[in-house]
C-alpha cells in the first residue's frame, strides 16, 4: 500500500499531533538557549551603538561626534573615579575583617579540641 494512503487505525490522532508539536518546540527552544547576562550586554552594546551613530548624524560628522562622546565619557569617569576607588577600599576592608573573623574563629575551634 502508498505510504500517503493509511488505514484509520495508522492516522495520527490530533492529541498525537500536538504532542509531537510541542515536543519539537521545547526540542527546538533547548538548542538554541542564550545566556541572559550575554543577551543582556549584547543589547547594551547595541543601545550603545545606536546612539553613537545618531550623536554621528546630530553632529554633522563621526569625528565631531566622537569629540562629544569623549569629552561625555571623560566627565562621566571623573566623577566615577572616587566612588569606585571608595568602593574598592571598603570592599577590601570586608575582606580583611572576614578573614580575621574566621582566623579566631578556628583558633577558638581549636583550642576546645
Amino acid at each position: 500500500m502508498p505510504f500517503w494512503i493509511r488505514r484509520p487505525s495508522e492516522a495520527a490522532t490530533a492529541p498525537d499531533i500536538d504532542e509531537a508539536y510541542r515536543r519539537g518546540r521545547r526540542d527546538e527552544r533547548a538548542a538554541r538557549k542564550r545566556h541572559p547576562v550575554l543577551m543582556s550586554g549584547l543589547f547594551v552594546l547595541a543601545a550603545a551603538g545606536a546612539a553613537l551613530i545618531t550623536l554621528a548624524a546630530t553632529k554633522g560628522s563621526f569625528s565631531d561626534g566622537g569629540e562629544v562622546a569623549d569629552a561625555s565619557l571623560n566627565a562621566a569617569a571623573a566623577q566615577a573615579q572616587p566612588v569606585v576607588e571608595e568602593a574598592v577600599l571598603s570592599a577590601g576592608d570586608a575582606a580583611r575583617d572576614a578573614g580575621a573573623a574566621i582566623r579566631d574563629k578556628g583558633a577558638e575551634l581549636a583550642e576546645r579540641n
